[in-house]
């Protein structure tokens, strides 16, 4: 199949609604699965929606009730599923796409998706669909909501979604919403939050962007301990401890006995 024209993503056929587009992707996933990679990733957490009123989508919608798509709401419930069909259409493509790539080798797939069930499935995403088809392995929900804002994240939804399947729940742990605006998540409020968590039933964490945090002194220890119960009473303990602060008497072999060396900076 010839790629589309509009591979370039700047027209409006540029949507999982036509086969050439989703061929497109599973051709790139094909490739990085044959080249050695372990699995893939799929980034749900922004651009949404990422299908609409695509023209294969009002034939679908014919199709199933004999009715013209514009004759219900944009958020008809019927209109909806007909959406969500495409979006667990195309998982079911990429599991088979990258199992095939794969080989003898066992190969993964990793969703991030908006903050709660509800708000993906408006949206066109029934993740209890993918975990109880084994479309996907893990499920990364991050706080983003329905308007593309801030949204906490809501643990107990997501474990009832996934109860009973194979899928395992790793919430993005970090990020915006937990602490005030303008104030500095600090490492104890991600703690208490991780262990709050692993209560409520989740399998594990995902971050997004813990580069950014550690290389912060204060949290160079949390992605090393927060993996084990016996890590993350470590943790808490040299949280509890508070910074360690050692005096600078040298600075690049100059003693430091007269001006601050921050007046460097």
């Amino acid at each position: 199949m010839n790629r589309p024209q509009v591979a370039g993503f700047d027209s409006p056929d540029d949507t999982i609604a036509y086969p050439e587009v989703r061929q497109y992707f599973l051709e790139h996933f094909r490739e990085n699965i044959e080249f050695g990679a372990d699995g893939v990733c799929l980034v749900f957490n922004r651009g949404w929606p990422l299908i609409l009123f695509e023209q294969p989508v009002a034939d679908a919608f014919k199709r199933k009730t004999g009715r013209e798509m514009k004759s219900v709401s944009a958020d008809h419930p019927t209109l909806r599923q007909v959406r969500a069909d495409f979006v667990t259409g195309f998982l079911r493509d990429i599991r088979r796409t990258v199992t095939e790539a794969g080989g003898a080798r066992e190969t993964k797939i990793v969703a991030l998706t908006l903050a709660t069930p509800g708000i993906n499935r408006h949206f066109g995403m029934d993740c209890d669909v993918w975990a109880r088809e084994n479309l996907v392995d893990v499920i990364c929900p991050y706080p983003y909501g329905m308007t593309a804002k801030p949204t906490l994240i809501e643990v107990k939804e997501w474990v009832t979604e996934l109860r009973g399947s194979d899928t395992k729940l790793c919430p993005i742990l970090n990020r915006m919403t937990y602490e005030p605006a303008g104030i500095f998540e600090t490492p104890k409020a991600m703690l208490d939050r991780a262990e709050e968590w692993l209560g409520l039933g989740v399998d594990g964490f995902s971050f997004w962007d813990l580069d950014g945090y550690v290389a912060q002194p204060a949290f160079r220890r949390f992605a090393y301990n927060l993996g084990s119960k016996e890590g993350r009473a470590r943790l808490r303990q040299y949280i509890e401890a508070g910074p360690v602060y050692h005096e600078l008497k040298t600075f690049d072999g100059l003693a430091v006995d007269r001006y601050h060396p921050g007046w460097n900076v």
